[in-house]
């Protein structure tokens, strides 16, 4: 969608989000601002939703953490209910947006989440979820964020920014046919989970379990079989932010065994020559991430030589004693997850630091044997760009649906 307002089909309008919010006492607001401290955080109780928890339009239950019944209830200005609308709206990852289901029938967030309660009459929650991930919407989102150091908008920003309003019985037909292409962009994500299962089945019949090492292989510790290990742009990353230059890879563009180049960010020339020079990534470099995923690992292709990297560990193998794809694989393993896992530091944003992968144990096979591993990597990887090509095709088409949805060019 263009980023001004445009003529509508007739019976649209547009409208400011508080518009179509519910008449609630907190149609529309965020979490809590330090009243919830990570030592209040329980086993069990009222799940309290983080940014972290929320991935590819989804609330990710695995890393869930809980708050107490009693916590909650002091801060009811973020209860959440499904049907609710949470998007992120502080720090790199900006905009994800997700729907409360029904298996959570209570929750609360943090201060980094903004929740919308809609009145249905006006707007239905998934119309607005396909709304809010359209170019016109986040370009708001992020005209008011790079206002300040570290990204971001407020709740005010929020409560204003311009949507679409269809009749009611347009939305539902637009969310139909989306969410008919959406189920075909979740077919493809599966198949490239079984390419990637593929991998650990060979990696596990070449190498054995690592768990175990039932082939004896000689264990040495990360930091003696690599060059070096250091990690990305920690402080204040955003404040180097420019709208096009040179690319640095964050967390979120950190795939097991591959790189997502959606949502990439950007350093200048000077910057990545300069003062971001410590954090330069070179082909073959194995990539792992710190937080949200710690353990996550891909090997850096050729064509992403020189760029720069936010917040991840950058590992360089020496590649006489061990292969790129054999160490990437290997933290992508059962058992490198595991000891990645046990290796966490923090206690309300876990994450893996530069330290703990230095005392990380890999069992190292002969190198003729890693270097066999890599061609069938290799193999892999041609079958993969295949899979990518035809996984671009379909966010392409999906793309153009939903710009023409929102036109109402989908209108019969």
């Amino acid at each position: 969608m263009d980023n001004e307002r445009r003529a509508l089909p007739e019976g649209w309008e547009w409208h400011e989000l508080l518009e179509v919010a519910s008449k609630t006492k907190y149609p529309i607001g965020d979490g809590d601002h330090g009243q919830i401290k990570p030592s209040m955080y329980t086993n069990s109780g009222i799940p309290y939703i983080r940014v972290a928890d929320i991935s590819e339009g989804e609330i990710k239950k695995e890393k869930l953490v809980y708050i107490s019944k009693d916590i909650h209830e002091k801060n009811l200005k973020s209860e959440l209910h499904p049907d609710d609308i949470i998007i992120s709206k502080t720090g790199a990852t900006i905009g994800k947006v997700a729907i409360i289901p029904n298996e959570i029938p209570l929750a609360n967030t943090t201060s980094s989440v903004g929740k919308i309660t809609l009145d249905k009459t006006k707007m239905i929650p998934k119309f607005l979820v396909y709304f809010m991930n359209t170019s016109f919407f986040q370009n708001q989102m992020w005209s008011v964020s790079f206002k300040s150091a570290q990204p971001g908008f407020n709740i005010i920003n929020l409560k204003k920014f311009n949507i679409v309003v269809p009749p009611l019985p347009t939305q539902r037909r637009i969310v139909s046919i989306l969410e008919k292409a959406e189920e075909t962009k979740r077919l493809r994500a599966q198949a490239d989970e079984l390419t990637n299962r593929l991998l650990q089945s060979v990696f596990l019949e070449m190498f054995g379990d690592p768990a175990t090492n039932p082939k004896g292989w000689t264990l040495f510790k990360c930091k003696e079989v690599c060059q070096s290990i250091t990690v990305g742009i920690v402080i204040r990353p955003a404040s180097y932010y420019v709208p096009s230059g040179v690319p640095a890879l964050r967390s979120l563009n950190i795939k097991e065994y591959g790189i997502n180049l959606e949502k990439l960010v950007f350093i200048s020339e000077e910057d990545n020559n300069s003062k971001l020079s410590k954090s330069i990534i070179k082909e073959h470099d194995v990539l792992i991430v710190r937080t949200g995923y710690p353990g996550t690992a891909c090997v850096v292709p050729e064509e992403l030589d020189g760029v720069n990297c936010i917040d991840l560990i950058i590992a360089r193998p020496n590649q006489r004693i061990v292969e790129s794809n054999y160490l990437c694989a290997y933290f992508n393993s059962s058992s490198g997850k595991n000891q990645t896992l046990s290796f966490q530091t923090g206690i309300a944003q876990k994450h893996l630091n530069v330290g703990a992968v230095n005392r990380t144990l890999i069992p190292v096979p002969p190198l003729p044997l890693q270097q066999k591993f890599a061609r069938v990597v290799e193999k892999v990887e041609s079958m993969r760009q295949s899979q990518n090509q035809s996984k671009q095709q379909i966010e392409d088409l999906f793309n153009t649906m939903m710009q023409k949805a929102f036109r109402g060019e989908l209108e019969t």
